[in-house]
């Protein structure tokens, strides 16, 4: 039985397509298997075009271990090992709603996914146990109050890609199981963590006072709010002190350290330990000669590692070079 997507209302074109236009699609995508015809048609990289990544091919021979790959649109050649071939998927695949259901679970494969979906306004695609979001940068109505309705109490396989349906099956396994549950939303920036975040903490509040008494909409004291206004009112007050401009966001969140209840030293060590890391991952290395050993193209970047993270700089190269010693000796951390 399929689900009536009348429920979503005027987001419902923003979550699943129709059945008509899910038929159209598959028409012209069967069509275009045809055109290219051959066993085996793949992904063909474009170099040239960064921003595409991949065109549709025929795997048309192999030549010396490599593959020889004809593009569709302008049919030029475009050779790779034959283990780099990636091949497309069934028409039945374009724009699935989860992408551990492909066939050929590659780069190009997702990345076609996304893009096609992402062209309909479809944002939300799952890459099994995760929810992989496209950030549309618009408002859809995709948010609204009847959505929250529509996700609460269902299973995630029934409804189509969304936050709340991750979030509501960590919310029903918190009741079901009493013990508490975690959700990671990460990405670069402007990707729309803070957006999700907020999104995904209304649902809860939401869903949570959901048999709370009635007539609270006019509250005029904090002591009278319901616990979603709450936190909405809390968000401005918390970005105005941990928020800052990026290359790619004028609005980016920097306030997490302070939400959950860290100290100043806390916050410090943080900072010491992630840019240790930074400087681990700058370090260079040559091989000595003479001798099937690595070391230290230069120790600046591991000095000031070790400096971060108060350790013996000569100790810790000792123990990367794989010559046990002392590493944690007198440790401060």
């Amino acid at each position: 039985m399929s689900l009536d997507l009348s429920i979503f209302q005027d987001a419902a074109q923003y979550l699943r397509m129709s059945e008509e236009k899910k038929m159209e699609i598959m028409a012209k995508q069967i069509a275009l298997a045809k055109t290219i015809g051959g066993p085996k048609p793949v992904w063909v990289p474009t170099p040239e075009d960064p921003d595409l990544g991949y065109t549709r091919g025929l795997w048309s021979e192999t030549k010396a271990g490599m593959a020889q790959l004809v593009r569709d649109d302008n049919g030029e050649t475009y050779a790779v090992k034959e283990d780099d071939v990636m091949e497309c998927n069934p028409p039945k695949y374009h724009q699935c709603e989860d992408m551990a259901n492909l066939t050929y679970l590659n780069e190009a494969s997702v990345l076609d996914v996304l893009r096609s979906r992402y062209t309909e306004f479809l944002i939300y695609t799952y890459s099994g146990l995760f929810c992989v979001t496209v950030n549309p940068y618009k408002m859809l109505p995709v948010y609204a109050m009847y959505c929250i309705d529509a996700y609460r109490g269902r299973k995630r396989n029934e409804m189509p890609p969304h936050l709340y349906a991750v979030a509501d099956t960590a919310y029903q396994q918190m009741l079901t199981y009493r013990e508490n549950q975690s959700m990671l939303i990460t990405g670069e920036s402007g990707a729309g963590k803070t957006v999700n975040t907020k999104k995904v903490i209304q649902y809860f509040a939401l869903v949570a006072a959901a048999g709370a008494p009635a007539g609270k909409a006019n509250a005029k004291s904090a002591k009278d709010m319901s616990l979603e206004d709450k936190i909405v009112s809390a968000n401005p007050a918390l970005e105005a002190f941990g928020n800052a401009k990026t290359t790619r966001n004028d609005n980016s969140s920097r306030f997490a350290f302070h939400i959950l209840g860290f100290s100043e030293e806390q916050i410090d060590g943080i900072w010491k330990i992630s840019a240790a890391i930074l400087h681990h991952m700058n370090m260079e290395f040559r091989n000595k000669q003479r001798e099937e050993q690595a070391e230290a193209d230069g120790t600046d970047n591991a000095d000031k590692c070790c400096f971060l993270l108060g350790l013996n700089s000569s100790e810790f190269l000792k123990y990367i070079y794989r010559q046990p010693g002392p590493l944690l000796q007198g440790c401060p951390c």
